[in-house]
């Protein structure tokens, strides 16, 4: 079993989603994951609690789209 932990939102420090990867990877596709939004500034991911902006920065993992927070 894959280790995870709960990612929270750099701004109002509240959870946002749980990773399954320390590098607090987002899987692209999933029922009850939060959505990646995009706009003329990128992908983001708002915080549900704040609306915060969060970064996102596309990737592939095992040939699959994910995404995970832009440092």
């Amino acid at each position: 079993m894959l280790p995870t932990h709960d990612v929270d939102c750099p701004e109002c420090g509240k959870f946002v989603y749980t990773s399954l990867s320390l590098d607090d990877v987002l899987p692209a596709e999933g029922a009850t994951l939060p959505k990646v939004l995009h706009d003329e500034r990128g992908d983001y991911l708002p915080c549900p609690h704040c609306r915060a902006r969060i970064a996102m920065k596309r990737i592939r993992i095992a040939d699959k789209d994910s995404f995970k927070p832009q440092a």
